[in-house]
């Protein structure tokens, strides 16, 4: 049984157009980087599904997949099974992009040489 909202066929027609906002096209990422003045080619897309990881790619951004399986659909950065896997790759990406000099200039307060 369909609802009021649902085409015969179990589509909703609002959801069923194609929209620069919507996954995989780019086009929040890239609203999203004007609106926080953001570089995407600095960023990092971080998801859980082919949608994800194209979004990120046609935005510019270095990607990573989460989970356990690859999706051949795709090809990540990074693949890792958890989310904090891909958090401590991208975190070590950045550090490793700060220069000895500068080492107190972190993001987030993260430091792979500070005590925990």
């Amino acid at each position: 049984m369909t609802s009021s909202r649902e085409n015969p066929d179990g589509t909703v027609p609002y959801f069923s157009v194609t929209c620069p906002c919507r996954k995989p096209a780019p086009g929040m990422l890239r609203q999203a980087a004007q609106d926080l003045d953001l570089a995407l080619s600095e960023s990092w897309m971080i998801g859980d599904s082919a949608c994800d990881i194209s979004a990120g790619r046609r935005a510019g951004t270095r990607t990573a997949l989460i989970g356990s399986q690859s999706d051949a659909a795709v090809t990540p950065n990074v693949h890792r099974v958890t989310i904090a896997d891909a958090l401590y790759h991208v975190l070590d990406t950045l550090e490793s992009t700060v220069t000895a000099g500068s080492r107190t200039a972190r993001t987030g307060g993260y430091s792979s040489d500070s005590p925990s």
